[in-house]
């Protein structure tokens, strides 16, 4: 499905012909007045841009603002407060007061767009770094105990001070090179935040007919890449020590979808289907989070010259002697994603997961993404089914061992 963008929008001050305007464009608009229901349904709905109005005899989209950036849940949604006849000192105070943008009229209206959607775009990349922040944070305290677990062993079978330094070296550098790297991911994500907002507000300014536009598709086109690559790198940099523990696939899902759908073509439509009795496995979050990335990638490359639809389900699966399935019998969960694309031709099917296999060399492919799957699946002791039909779309069926702790 494509995605939506929510946009607040408080109706103290009227400004119909601005809420027409993004409506006409397809913003979803969550409407309030401009005093405590503001910060109560922020708080609860959580839109990707609150917009708010204000006038000269009416100050209270200042007051507001400062109270959104006050609480811990709104803090991080992007405000743009729009204004007639304030002096510039007004609009120093409105920044001041932590809007990310101030409009004043008379507005035009190609301008107000491109910041609408510049900053939901923003505040939805600010938000999910944030998130993933707070993760990184959970596997560096996981990697402490295990470091603390590994030296109380060291300790009670008589390692010498020196071996135990030699020994803990690794994860020192393992450590350093994570802060570094998510330093880099975490400065290359703003660069490409600007961009962004600079190409979206060009393809707003020119015609659709000007010969400019098949540039600025294949800067959008080059900057996806990017933050594919930034994702990679923040994939890398948490992976120094796998840690097997029982997970919900269902969970794993939500955190890729929290920032891949954002960069999703509109022509495509994304259908789930998770059983809500779907039982746990036993693997490696990091591992599972890449093997869904790198599998919903495929599905979407293999959509990109037409509309489709990139299915992803996941349900209980028993695997017994009679079935068909070239499958240990035993209980599994099945992870299932699939596509309604071009389909893989049944004379290169065979070797798909080989590393360096790709058939999108023209279009920067490393054939990487599917040789990492099949690690990962064979990593987790798990099976992998492909079915494919030409033009008709391709499933990837991935068995992973339920785990009954």
């Amino acid at each position: 499905m494509k995605v939506e963008t929510t946009i607040m929008f408080s109706t103290n001050n009227g400004e119909c012909e601005l809420r027409s305007i993004l409506e006409r464009n397809g913003y979803k608009l969550l409407l309030a007045p401009q005093d405590e229901c503001v910060m109560a349904r922020a708080s609860s709905l959580q839109p990707d841009l609150i917009v708010l109005n204000e006038s000269p005899t009416d100050s209270s989209g200042l007051d507001t603002c400062r109270q959104l950036k006050h609480h811990t849940k709104t803090r991080d949604i992007p405000v743009i407060v729009v204004a007639r006849d304030v002096d510039h000192n007004h609009i120093l105070e409105g920044f001041s007061a932590g809007c990310a943008d101030f409009v004043t009229h008379p507005v035009t209206h190609l301008d107000f767009l491109a910041r609408v959607k510049r900053h939901a775009r923003s505040g939805r990349q600010l938000r999910r770094l944030k998130r993933e922040n707070r993760y990184l944070r959970r596997r560096m305290k996981q990697r402490s105990f295990a470091a603390t677990t590994l030296k109380s062993l060291l300790d009670r079978n008589g390692f010498t001070s020196q071996r135990k330094q030699e020994c803990s070296r690794p994860t020192k550098d393992h450590v350093a090179m994570n802060r570094y790297v998510a330093g880099i991911t975490h400065d290359l994500n703003n660069l490409l935040l600007a961009i962004i907002g600079n190409v979206d507000i060009a393809a707003l300014r020119v015609d659709h007919n000007c010969h400019a536009h098949p540039y600025l598709r294949r800067i959008n086109s080059a900057i996806d890449r990017a933050m594919e690559l930034v994702l990679r790198l923040t994939t890398y940099c948490t992976n120094t020590a796998d840690r097997f523990v029982d997970i919900r696939i269902s969970d794993v899902i939500d955190d890729v979808m929290w920032y891949m759908q954002p960069t999703f073509p509109e022509h495509i439509e994304v259908s789930m289907d998770i059983a809500p009795d779907t039982g746990a496995i036993c693997g490696d979050p990091v591992q599972i989070h890449r093997l869904i990335v790198n599998l919903c990638t495929n599905a979407i490359r293999a959509m990109k010259n037409s509309s489709g639809e990139l299915t992803i389900s996941v349900r209980n699966r028993e695997i017994t002697l009679d079935d068909e399935k070239r499958i240990m019998a035993g209980q599994y969960v099945m992870l299932s994603v699939g596509d309604t694309g071009v389909g893989i031709d049944e004379r290169i099917i065979s070797r798909i997961f080989d590393p360096y296999f790709t058939t999108h060399a023209d279009e920067g492919g490393a054939g990487m993404g599917l040789a990492i799957v099949h690690e990962v699946v064979s990593g987790h002791h798990a099976s992998i089914d492909v079915t494919s039909t030409r033009n008709r779309g391709t499933t990837f069926d991935i068995f992973l061992p339920r785990s009954f702790r």
